[in-house]
């Protein structure tokens, strides 16, 4: 997304706080995203701990260009930065099932189903399945993805 620490200090600087689209945004911290970055330098960071997942847990998968590129940024940790990364293993389940109850949730599921009916032919079948499943709330479908997000 950015090619300079600087342009990243500049875009969260942006992105970072409340977002009154989304009621699920945080509220906006007391990080100086572009103060921090002055005078930055490597010096502070030797001997630090830095963990990396090369994998987030046996039922996701990643692109193996991906994992490539994600392994070779942990090592400019180490080798440039003087940092000990740690290889680490959260254990997370893959939240996809779980998503889908949450963005359910949010959505005008009966508009949905309504435009289902008008134009389901037109649209991806995965959608169409997806709006014609007999959603159920609580502990069940919903509670799974609200569960997974925390």
């Amino acid at each position: 997304m950015t090619r300079t620490v600087a342009d990243a200090a500049l875009m969260m600087s942006v992105l970072a706080g409340p977002d009154p689209r989304d009621r699920h945004s945080l509220p906006a911290g007391d990080v100086d995203w572009l103060g921090s970055v002055a005078g930055a330098g490597s010096d502070g960071l030797s001997g630090l701990r830095v963990a990396f997942s090369p994998r987030t847990s046996a039922t996701w998968r990643w692109d193996p260009e991906v994992r490539e590129i994600a392994a070779r940024a942990a090592a400019v940790f180490e080798k440039d930065l003087g940092c000990v990364v740690d290889q680490a293993d959260p254990g997370w389940e893959n939240p996809f099932d779980s998503f889908w109850g949450l963005v359910v949730a949010d959505t005008d599921l009966a508009g949905m189903r309504a435009m289902v009916d008008e134009h389901g032919a037109e649209m991806s079948p995965h959608l169409v399945e997806l709006v014609r499943r007999p959603w159920t709330g609580g502990g069940t479908d919903h509670g799974r993805g609200w569960s997974a997000r925390r």
